[in-house]
């Protein structure tokens, strides 16, 4: 009588295991926020970076096409808030998710609103960008999605190499932070200490997004887009090549750091505002580091419901707990996961002790996305 799920990715990592409903309630115990029943599922197995990164699990906040609401939509249709709304502030360590409104207190700007619509992912209509005051050409962007549980920011092949080139011409003439260089997997760097003022990277050219030809225009700093690689000890940035196939941009997590950004389901719009989100590396009112986290993967009195996220954005955790989820490494279509050769029996064996895809029970269970 149980419902099972499964959710893989091309690179091997996966979750299985069973649907269950509980009760969820948002925000910490003082907030005595009231709890709303909602589907969640129980990891019966986890295979590669799920059993080593720091995150225990995925909070799904895109639209579900599925026969299950996500928690979300559990919560929309039960909780008594004014309109369907969450946002979300990532800072470079750690974030807030809210649901019923924004973080309006965080905010630095005013919100600019973007017409939005909802598939299986947000999708928005980018239709061109700038490097400085300097416009780039125009350029096929494709379908663009809002996705925080992509880590990088992932362009058409060409508006790749046209940022990267742009940015390399403008910082030529001694313009940035420091020496600018070309890295070996297409994107640039600086050559600067990792404990330089995380401002000093702000003179690097500002990165400028324009949707709706013209519509809204939203900003992206040098000290949002560069991160510190710890293989290269450098700072690089966040921007990666998509491949020359169907154009397609993707702008993950490393887009909206110093972001709240909102999404209204309501109105089918979202807002962009430059924002103060809180650094938080351990739970609100605890001394100890937070040990069980959860990555977002793109939403009561809704002036209290706020949820302090481990999502861990620093730059050295960039690759490790959130993947990338573009073309070639999106969920398998339903029906389609095979177990991934990456791990030994033995090493499967010592990490998972119940239930697995080759038991009979599993093979028998119904499999929801």
């Amino acid at each position: 009588d149980r419902c099972a799920y499964n959710q893989g990715y091309q690179e091997g990592s996966s979750i299985h295991g069973y649907r269950f409903r509980d009760f969820v309630s948002l925000g910490e115990a003082d907030d005595f926020n009231p709890p709303d029943s909602a589907v969640m599922g129980c990891h019966t197995e986890e295979r590669k970076l799920f059993v080593t990164q720091k995150a225990n699990g995925i909070l799904g906040v895109a639209p579900s096409q599925g026969a299950f609401p996500t928690i979300l939509q559990d919560i929309f249709s039960t909780a008594d808030i004014s309109r369907r709304q969450f946002a979300i502030c990532l800072a470079s360590e750690g974030g807030s998710l809210r649901v019923g409104r924004a973080h309006e207190e965080m905010h630095t700007s005013a919100v600019t609103w973007v017409n939005m619509s909802t598939t299986s992912y947000y999708l928005v209509d980018l239709t061109s960008m700038g490097i400085g005051s300097a416009p780039l050409p125009p350029m096929d962007f494709g379908r663009t999605l809002v996705d925080s549980g992509t880590t990088f920011v992932y362009f058409p092949s060409r508006v790749f190499s046209t940022v990267v080139e742009q940015v390399l011409e403008y910082c030529g003439t001694g313009a940035c932070s420091g020496p600018v260089i070309k890295a070996l997997d297409g994107t640039f760097c600086v050559d600067l200490p990792e404990n330089i003022p995380r401002h000093q990277l702000d003179l690097m050219p500002l990165l400028s997004f324009t949707f709706g030809h013209g519509a809204a225009t939203t900003t992206w700093w040098g000290s949002q887009f560069m991160y510190w690689n710890r293989v290269e000890q450098q700072w690089c940035s966040t921007i990666r090549d998509n491949g020359g196939g169907v154009p397609e941009t993707v702008l993950g997590a490393a887009w909206m750091v110093g972001h709240d950004i909102v999404f209204d389901l309501d109105t089918n719009r979202m807002g962009v505002a430059d924002a103060h989100c809180v650094n938080h590396t351990q739970r609100p009112g605890d001394d100890k580091p937070l040990q069980e986290l959860a990555i977002i993967d793109s939403a009561v009195d809704p002036t209290n419901v706020a949820i302090v996220l481990g999502v861990i954005i620093a730059a050295g955790c960039f690759s490790r707990l959130l993947r990338r989820r573009t073309r070639q490494n999106r969920p398998p279509a339903e029906g389609s996961w095979a177990p991934p050769t990456g791990a030994t029996d033995d090493e499967l064996s010592s990490l998972q002790q119940n239930l697995s895809p080759g038991d009979p029970e599993w093979a028998n269970a119904p499999v929801l996305e």
